[in-house]
């Protein structure tokens, strides 16, 4: 098998390539990955009716992947947040969507006196470890704690704590949640609760004394969309049998994650030098947690799902999604 592109190319999407024409597809690492993590192994180039298609396969970043689809020569095709594919709504359409809900509030056991929380109404007075405030986990995490009608104090790590309040304190990376849950971050001593995505959950609740208080996905009312396969526009318009390739060649190695997750986790540290942990990633996909969140559905079929997530985020602040939310036209059908 061919090994796959890894690394940020400086190169021209939709470009010629000795008689066949290239394209990018760029996935961010951590759970993306892991879905794209058969395609990306395989390497395999796309042929359509004897036209061939040069594929590149390239490792990014969450961090980066927002910067690399708003730049003038964006990728072809990614996965990326959803709200980041509302948000370039025009210069892309959505494929389908590839990940679904991956949060939780995990709670460690050694500061429940014995006694777990057990109902939302549970976390008041106590202090939430949480990342990334005004992207999907803070949203996620502050609209659920609303519409069960529980006050919400966010507050810095050495901020006043309110009693009468769920007490949210957002760190800047998932690590330093679980550093915190751990007791080795000294300006949070003894937290209780953090909030953490997949497949990071699975590996912290392997160990003692860690165990899921929640599922966000269940206290929301049914699963969100998270990742979103995007296509980019002039693409979709001009080439729409290599889009359909590609998003089948992307269903089926979503598909086969969550077949094989052992063999999964072993790709995506292994030969992807992903910084995910193979053991929990092999959790994760092997649960019923990471079939749910783990998987391909079309954009017509998740259509009714996207826009309503959508239009929460736009309701906590339009610029979430680029102003707006997204017509008919942004579903590639």
């Amino acid at each position: 098998m061919a090994v796959a592109v890894l690394t940020v190319i400086a190169g021209l999407p939709l470009t010629a390539c000795g008689g066949s024409e290239r394209i990018y597809i760029y996935v961010p690492d951590g759970a993306p990955l892991l879905a794209a993590a058969h395609m990306f192994y395989e390497g395999a180039d796309i042929d359509i009716d004897g036209r061939a298609w040069n594929v590149r396969y390239v490792k990014t970043t969450g961090a980066a992947i927002g910067s690399q689809l708003a730049r003038r020569r964006p990728p072809d095709f990614a996965l990326a947040p959803i709200n980041l594919a509302a948000g370039n709504s025009g210069r892309f359409v959505m494929g389908g969507v590839a990940i679904w809900g991956i949060f939780h509030i995990v709670e460690n056991l050694n500061h429940s006196g014995g006694q777990p929380v057990t109902e939302l109404d549970g976390l008041v007075g106590q202090t939430i470890v949480a990342f990334q405030q005004n992207l999907s986990p803070g949203i996620v995490l502050e609209t659920v704690l609303e519409r069960a009608g529980l006050p919400i104090h966010v507050r810095t790590a050495t901020g006043s704590h309110m009693d009468n309040a769920v007490n949210i304190v957002y760190l800047e990376e998932p690590a330093q949640v679980v550093a915190a849950l751990q007791g080795n971050v000294a300006a949070l001593p003894n937290v209780r609760f953090g909030l953490l995505a997949e497949p990071v959950v699975s590996g912290l609740i392997g160990q003692p004394h860690f165990e899921i208080a929640f599922d966000m996905q269940e206290e929301w009312g049914g699963n969100f969309p998270q990742v979103a396969v995007m296509v980019r526009s002039r693409i979709a318009e001009r080439e729409p049998d290599l889009v359909r390739a590609v998003i089948d060649m992307i269903a089926a190695s979503i598909a086969a994650a969550t077949d094989n997750p052992a063999e999964t986790a072993r790709i995506t540290t292994n030969e992807l030098n992903s910084t995910l942990a193979a053991p929990p990633a092999t959790a994760f996909l092997g649960s019923d947690r990471g079939r749910e969140a783990v998987r391909f559905v079309s954009a017509v079929d998740s259509r009714e799902l996207v826009t309503s997530f959508l239009e929460v985020l736009y309701g906590r602040n339009p610029n979430l999604v680029g102003g707006r939310v997204p017509d008919e036209g942004f579903f590639f059908v």
